[in-house]
């Protein structure tokens, strides 16, 4: 076994562990703004009221 090999063992690894780490979090709700306890900040009202980020007015009928 040479030292690629275990190169790619140890990468493939790390990818395996880091998908099932994803995996876990995503479904046991940890640090996913689940809303699930009071230790969240986001609440379901903050939730359902999106940030507006770039006020658009419409064009005014002279410069059309």
């Amino acid at each position: 076994m040479s030292y690629q090999d275990i190169l790619v063992y140890v990468i493939v690894m790390a990818a395996v562990v880091f998908v099932a780490r994803t995996v876990v979090r995503q479904f046991s709700g940890a640090r996913a703004g689940c809303t699930k306890c009071d230790r969240c900040e986001t609440t379901s009202e903050n939730a359902s009221q999106p940030t507006s980020l770039i006020q658009i007015e419409p064009v005014p009928k002279d410069q059309e």
